[in-house]
Parts: C-alpha cells; structure tokens; sequence
C-alpha cells in the first residue's frame, strides 16, 4: 500500500502517525512464479486486506481496505516504429524574435498491432538530453548540431507546445478490438538566443508506452 507516494511494509507493526493528502493506493507487484489468470478472491473472500487503525482513540476504530478483482494476461504490446523527420531549410530573416518558429512540418507518431484487451494505453514524450527547463515542447540540440541560438520544437496538430515526461492517453484506442493509431504532431524551428548562428540542428526524442 502507497500512502502519499510512499510505499509502507506489511505486518502488524504500526508505523506511526501518517496524514494523507492523496488518496490511498494498492499496487500489485509480479513475483518470480509464472503468470496467470485468476481472481484476487480466495473461496469468495478477498485474498488480500490492509488495515487502517488507530488504538490511541477510545473506541478504537480500523478501516479495512479489500483487494478485489480478476487478473487477466495479455499477449504482446504495442510496436511504436523509428522515424526521421526532415525539416525544410529555413533562413536567418525568416525568424522573428526569440520564441519565435519557422518551418512547421507534420509528422505522426504511429503506435502499431496493439492487441485488444487493455484498459488504456499510454505513451510519454522523452526528449535526449532531458527536459530544458520554461521551454515546452523544445528539443535539446544533438551533439553532431552545427548551428547555435536555434532549436527544434514538437507540438501537437493544433500547434500546442508538447509536454514532455507525462503519460498521455491514446483516446483512439479500442480496448474490444485493438489496432493501431496515428497521433498527428508537428516539429518547427525555434529561436533560442537573439543571435543565431546557421548550420544543422538535429534533436531526438524517444516514445515510451504504458499499458493499464
């Protein structure tokens, strides 16, 4: 069990005072025995409690949390292919001042054969090099860029900065059917600095997914 984030041992041991401000959560954890399907009921009783007391207050009270459920396994994930995107030669009198983009190309994140079964789909932006701190969206420059004072950015189709590090829903997907999706983005340049030196500016970012 999770008690502001934080994971607390089983036992009969208290461990004290704790005030929450975040609701309570259970996780699951696999173990070394194989997979399988199954309820979380053992004879029509829940299979797992974690209790709440406090034996200080007169009567004392307890509040018990039941773990119910039915745990199911599937086969296979997502396949999220490499791509490259190239954006067109942009020149210096182009850009405006800094925070200013020129040469907006769109792309597609293609999230392929996802298998039918899941809850949700996730997937999370993660840009080499790490997040630059009050620049949304923006790509830290590759070590084989040339050019200086300009930077690459991802937005969605609408032009919204990216977030980076979030997990995001893939509203599209079909939990009866599966299949795959296209989540339309687009990536421009973007200037950085107030001086800009021309050359290549190269980023990357890798797509991580998560299953619910």
């Amino acid at each position: 069990m999770l008690v502001n984030g934080k994971a607390y041992a089983s036992g009969l041991e208290g461990v004290g005072e704790v005030e929450t401000s975040q609701p309570l959560e259970v996780q699951l954890i696999r173990d070394n025995r194989a997979m399988g399907t199954g309820p979380l009921r053992v004879y029509g009783q829940c299979s797992h409690t974690f209790g709440i007391g406090n034996d200080d207050i007169r009567p004392a009270w307890f509040l018990a949390v039941y773990v119910q459920g039915e745990i199911k396994t599937i086969d296979g994930t997502c396949s999220v292919p490499a791509q490259s995107v190239k954006l067109p030669n942009a020149s210096l009198f182009e850009f405006g001042g800094v925070g200013s983009t020129v040469g907006a190309h769109s792309f597609q994140i293609k999230v392929n054969n996802c298998p039918k079964g899941y809850n949700q789909i996730g997937y999370t932006l993660d840009p080499i090099g790490g997040v630059i701190a009050g620049s949304p969206g923006v790509l830290p420059l590759a070590a084989d860029s040339t050019a200086s004072g300009v930077k690459i950015r991802i937005a969605d189709d609408k032009g919204v900065p990216a977030t980076f590090g979030t997990s995001i829903k893939v509203d599209a997907y079909d939990t009866a059917t599966g299949g795959s999706y296209a989540i339309p983005m687009q990536a421009s340049y973007i200037k950085t600095d107030a001086t800009i030196e021309p050359g290549t500016v190269n980023g990357a970012m890798t797509v991580l997914l998560d299953y619910q």
